[in-house]
């Protein structure tokens, strides 16, 4: 059985929770690619959690479907099981345990050899950094390192698939940067992520595509590559006949007498954008492209 490289394949993805009056996912479609990192943004209550529930298979499916492409015999539950993790916005271990006894009952449920489990559990201390806090019970850990611990538990099983839920919210700088790097590592190893988080600069530096959710419906944002706006600074101000005959033959056009601004331009108009201000001689001083921030895209979709 030859391996599909399209990834995680989601198609018509509906949920709605009991009592509800609408759907918190409605005919959801995505596709994440084999070895790439998804981003996953929306406000509050939006559904993001609702989402890697589903995909992950710890909600069951309403409506909809999602698949896996794997050239195992097993079925997609127990597949899951082995190949992908989940890490929550709660902690998901327990307090009164120190850290390597955490490691070790969780480490217990993969299904490994103990040599495997060993190997595993001094594999994710080393990745999330966790040596020096190892006989501390985890009540006592800095919030930076209880998501650390949070993600180590996850990186027992060595997933194919890791999804990750707000894994840096109130952690301090230091851990911040430690699960990014951990994060930029393992999709380097092939490992298909996808990523919620607040924190859009987060989401820009570590992810392939990015998608909003809002209000059941899944949106993608460009990157900043497919919506440049090109910007032109002219030598002298402009007449208002040469604004007007700029208006008339670039409809989205935004043009005042010391600049003009066209969004989303690709270089063939912004070759015209530049010959008309020639014939119509309007001398230009200078010319540049502005890339949107995700922040500047994210709002311009939820504000819509």
């Amino acid at each position: 059985m030859s391996l599909d490289l399209s990834g995680i394949t989601v198609n018509q993805l509906s949920f709605k929770y009991p009592k509800a009056k609408t759907c918190v996912l409605d005919s959801i479609d995505l596709t994440c690619k084999l070895g790439q990192c998804t981003g996953l943004i929306g406000p509050n209550g939006a559904g993001k959690s609702t989402f890697l529930s589903l995909l992950s298979g710890l909600l069951p499916l309403q409506q909809g479907s999602v698949s896996y492409p794997q050239n195992s015999q097993l079925n997609q539950a127990d597949y899951l099981k082995k190949h992908l993790a989940l890490v929550p916005q709660e902690y998901a271990f327990y307090m009164h345990l120190t850290v390597i006894q955490n490691l070790r009952f969780f480490a217990g449920f993969c299904q490994q050899s103990k040599q495997q489990q060993t190997h595993n559990i001094q594999s994710s201390i080393e990745h999330c950094q966790l040596a020096e806090y190892l006989d501390k019970p985890a009540s006592t850990l800095s919030g930076g390192y209880k998501r650390r611990l949070n993600l180590a538990i996850a990186l027992l099983k060595q997933p194919k698939y890791l999804f990750l839920d707000e894994p840096t919210v109130g952690v301090d700088p230091s851990s911040r940067q430690t699960i990014i790097n951990l994060i930029k590592r393992l999709k380097s190893q092939g490992v298909t992520i996808i990523y919620t988080s607040h924190l859009l600069t987060e989401v820009e530096d570590i992810c392939e595509r990015t998608y909003v959710l809002n209000q059941g419906k899944l949106q993608s944002i460009e990157t900043a590559n497919q919506s440049k706006t090109l910007v032109v600074h002219y030598s002298e101000p402009a007449t208002p006949e040469q604004i007007n005959q700029l208006t008339n033959c670039f409809c989205n056009i935004e043009i005042n007498q010391h600049l003009a601004q066209l969004k989303n331009c690709d270089l063939p108009t912004s070759i015209q954008v530049l010959s008309l201000m020639q014939q119509i001689n309007l001398s230009v001083d200078a010319v540049h492209y502005e890339s949107p921030t995700l922040h500047d895209l994210y709002m311009s979709l939820v504000q819509s």
